[in-house]
């Protein structure tokens, strides 16, 4: 064997172990990069989803805050409701017109419209003060339907 057989044989001594450990180590970085493919794809579905359920959680934010005000303005109406009640009760009960100002926080219109139609003065119905009126012009809107009624 003379030296080049040698330097041959330790080279190829020296370079099968490197290719064979390059081989391994191209086989591990595929599958990691397989890998990490697959997990890249996971964190891009699960962003989605995120999206996904932040929009939705903003949309159920949107509708329970729709609820609330709405829950507020029948409560208001119930309170509004009640007090009006009261406001009647105390009226028909002979209160004066400042009781329903002051105790029941109506407004003078409020007020004032409730004495008219609660109090006991008022108890018993009156005709209005237009009847009269009412009745003539009724008469006179009924007098040229007899006369063209008359004319055929």
């Amino acid at each position: 064997m003379n030296d080049l057989d040698l330097v041959l044989t330790l080279a190829l001594a020296v370079l099968i172990p490197l290719v064979v450990h390059a081989c391994v180590v191209h086989r591990r970085l595929r599958r990691q990069g397989a890998s990490l493919n697959r997990l890249t794809d996971v964190i891009i579905r699960l962003t989605r989803e995120q999206v996904d359920t932040t929009a939705r959680a903003l949309r159920v934010e949107r509708n329970l805050k729709g609820v609330g005000e709405r829950q507020d303005s029948l409560e208001s109406r119930a309170v509004s409701g009640q007090r009006i009640e009261s406001a009647v009760r105390v009226a028909r009960q002979g209160a004066a017109n400042a009781t329903l100002l002051k105790e029941l926080g109506l407004s003078e219109a409020e007020a004032s419209l409730l004495m008219r139609l609660h109090t006991i003065d008022n108890a018993e119905p009156k005709p209005p003060a237009m009847a009269g009126q009412a009745a003539t012009l009724a008469r006179m809107l009924a007098q040229p339907k007899a006369a063209a009624v008359n004319a055929s």
